[in-house]
């Protein structure tokens, strides 16, 4: 993809693009894009292939997948996020991810929301300062959850409005290794349309094949994230439909990498200013059983005004 960022431009090229992240081959020769989502031109597009293994299982492929370790886990964005855990009898299992806004609020997806209700009486704990799965690390803080909030329109179905805020039982204390994340602010510099100054982080599943279960370090992958004019596009392009209300796509600058099952919730962070700066939570992976579809990022600018409402006031918001 190539875009036209600059603050007078009117159109957005779209140019020809071999895609193997998604399982499938799609050439679009030109397609020019006017911002108001009229497609002025289009042609010879192909898809083959199902995305299935050979026992037609749905692959699993190698996680925030085939992402590299986060080895330097408190410095931003890395120190923003946090996970999402409950005790299993095999012991403490992440399945989710969240990213923190001040030191007793968590912002999620509405999906992760959805699991701490169906794990009923199971008492969920958020850890911040987590680097390594398998130990007890210096900075690490368990604090167990006191509440939680959907969004009033969130739907479990549609994914529309797929945000939730976790309130802390107790404070956190900030440290290098953990921190509230960074809001996003105007950057003249940065392109909105196609955002490749950005990267995921969760700590899903890393093996091409098994069971899925979760990474013992973090793992993160370079992403570009699509503005509303392109994922709205692209959405009615291969779904026939808008996106849910609320997201963004983005996908893999490495076709091989993808977000996967227990990355739910982590952080989507791109460059604002030189500094890493929140721009979504992942929504809904791409690894699973329809591969032809890229990652579903909940942009947090969409929800601000009704997060700050919830920080200021939890009870009433």
């Amino acid at each position: 993809f190539e875009s036209v960022c600059a603050p007078t431009s009117r159109y957005l090229v779209w140019y020809s693009q071999t895609s193997t992240s998604r399982n499938f081959m799609m050439t679009i020769n030109v397609v020019v894009l006017a911002l108001f989502g009229v497609v002025v031109s289009m042609t010879t597009v192909a898809v083959l292939g199902s995305g299935l293994s050979a026992d037609n299982f749905p692959r699993i492929q190698p996680r925030v997948i085939g992402g590299a370790e986060v080895l330097d886990r408190c410095r931003p964005p890395y120190n923003y996020i946090v996970a999402l855990q409950f005790t299993s009898t095999s012991g403490p299992f992440t399945f989710c991810s969240g990213v923190l806004l001040t030191d007793s609020v968590v912002v999620t997806s509405g999906y992760c929301a959805l699991q701490i209700s169906l794990l009923g009486e199971n008492p969920i704990d958020v850890v911040l300062g987590e680097r390594d799965m398998l130990m007890r690390d210096v900075a690490e803080q368990r604090i167990s959850v006191e509440s939680y909030k959907f969004h009033p329109g969130y739907n479990a179905t549609t994914y529309d409005n797929n945000i939730a805020l976790i309130r802390l039982s107790t404070k956190a204390t900030f440290s290098s290794c953990v921190m509230p994340a960074v809001k996003v602010e105007t950057d003249t510099a940065a392109c909105d349309d196609l955002d490749q100054s950005c990267l995921i982080a969760g700590w899903g599943p890393y093996a091409e094949t098994g069971k899925p279960t979760n990474s013992r370090l973090p793992r993160y992958a370079s992403v570009t994230v699509f503005g509303d004019l392109v994922t709205s596009l692209w959405s009615r392009f291969l779904q026939g439909q808008d996106p849910p209300v609320g997201s963004l796509y983005a996908e893999a600058i490495n076709p091989k990498m993808k977000a996967c099952f227990f990355d739910w919730g982590g952080i989507v962070s791109c460059l604002r200013n030189g500094k890493y700066a929140l721009r979504g939570v992942i929504g809904e992976h791409n690894c699973n059983t329809d591969v032809s579809l890229p990652i579903l990022v909940t942009n947090i600018e969409h929800f601000q005004t009704w997060i700050d409402r919830c920080v200021n006031n939890w009870t009433l918001c």
